[in-house]
Protein backbone atom coordinates (compact mmCIF):
# COMPACT_ATOMS: atom_id res chain seq x y z
CA UNK A 1 0.00 0.00 0.00
CA UNK A 2 1.05 3.57 -0.68
CA UNK A 3 -0.10 6.35 1.62
CA UNK A 4 0.31 10.05 0.93
CA UNK A 5 -0.72 13.42 2.28
CA UNK A 6 -1.75 15.81 -0.48
CA UNK A 7 -1.42 19.54 0.29
CA UNK A 8 -3.89 21.43 -1.87
CA UNK A 9 -4.09 25.08 -2.91
CA UNK A 10 -7.54 26.13 -4.10
CA UNK A 11 -9.07 29.12 -5.83
CA UNK A 12 -10.48 31.71 -3.40
CA UNK A 13 -13.68 30.39 -1.84
CA UNK A 14 -13.36 26.93 -3.42
CA UNK A 15 -12.06 25.12 -0.32
CA UNK A 16 -15.38 23.73 0.97
CA UNK A 17 -16.43 22.43 -2.45
CA UNK A 18 -13.03 20.85 -3.12
CA UNK A 19 -12.99 19.08 0.26
CA UNK A 20 -16.53 17.83 -0.30
CA UNK A 21 -15.59 16.48 -3.73
CA UNK A 22 -12.44 14.81 -2.40
CA UNK A 23 -14.46 12.83 0.14
CA UNK A 24 -16.31 11.14 -2.73
CA UNK A 25 -13.18 9.83 -4.45
CA UNK A 26 -12.23 6.20 -3.85
CA UNK A 27 -8.81 6.06 -2.19
CA UNK A 28 -9.27 9.32 -0.27
CA UNK A 29 -9.27 8.29 3.39
CA UNK A 30 -9.90 11.82 4.73
CA UNK A 31 -9.98 15.42 3.54
CA UNK A 32 -9.77 18.58 5.62
CA UNK A 33 -9.80 22.34 5.18
CA UNK A 34 -6.77 23.74 7.00
CA UNK A 35 -5.09 26.99 7.92
CA UNK A 36 -1.55 27.87 6.87
CA UNK A 37 0.12 27.97 3.46
CA UNK A 38 -2.32 25.43 1.94
CA UNK A 39 -6.11 25.38 1.87
CA UNK A 40 -6.78 21.65 2.22
CA UNK A 41 -5.11 18.34 3.04
CA UNK A 42 -6.18 14.93 1.74
CA UNK A 43 -5.01 11.58 3.06
CA UNK A 44 -4.86 9.09 0.20
CA UNK A 45 -4.12 5.37 0.22
CA UNK A 46 -3.66 3.36 -2.98
CA UNK A 47 -2.30 -0.04 -3.96
CA UNK A 48 0.97 1.38 -5.33
CA UNK A 49 2.74 4.51 -6.62
CA UNK A 50 1.33 4.09 -10.11
CA UNK A 51 -2.22 4.06 -8.74
CA UNK A 52 -1.45 7.14 -6.64
CA UNK A 53 -0.12 9.03 -9.66
CA UNK A 54 -3.18 8.08 -11.69
CA UNK A 55 -5.56 9.15 -8.92
CA UNK A 56 -3.84 12.51 -8.61
CA UNK A 57 -3.69 13.18 -12.35
CA UNK A 58 -7.13 11.87 -13.30
CA UNK A 59 -9.23 12.86 -10.28
CA UNK A 60 -7.71 15.23 -7.72
CA UNK A 61 -5.97 17.75 -9.97
CA UNK A 62 -8.99 17.92 -12.28
CA UNK A 63 -11.39 19.00 -9.55
CA UNK A 64 -12.85 22.44 -10.13
CA UNK A 65 -11.09 24.90 -7.83
CA UNK A 66 -7.84 22.97 -7.39
CA UNK A 67 -4.92 25.18 -8.41
CA UNK A 68 -1.89 23.27 -7.12
CA UNK A 69 -1.05 20.09 -5.21
CA UNK A 70 2.02 18.98 -3.29
CA UNK A 71 2.35 15.27 -2.59
CA UNK A 72 4.04 13.99 0.58
CA UNK A 73 4.44 10.20 0.37
CA UNK A 74 4.70 8.34 3.66
CA UNK A 75 7.96 6.35 3.72
CA UNK A 76 7.96 5.13 7.33
CA UNK A 77 6.06 5.39 10.56
CA UNK A 78 3.04 4.11 12.36
CA UNK A 79 -0.57 5.20 12.51
CA UNK A 80 -0.57 4.33 16.20
CA UNK A 81 0.03 7.30 18.44
CA UNK A 82 1.59 6.48 21.79
CA UNK A 83 1.86 8.49 24.94
CA UNK A 84 5.18 10.22 25.51
CA UNK A 85 7.23 8.77 28.35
Amino acid sequence: MTKAYILIDTAPGAGPKVVGSLKGIQGVQAAYRVTGPHDAVAVIETADLESLAELLEERVRRLSGVQKTTTCIVVAGSSRVGRGR
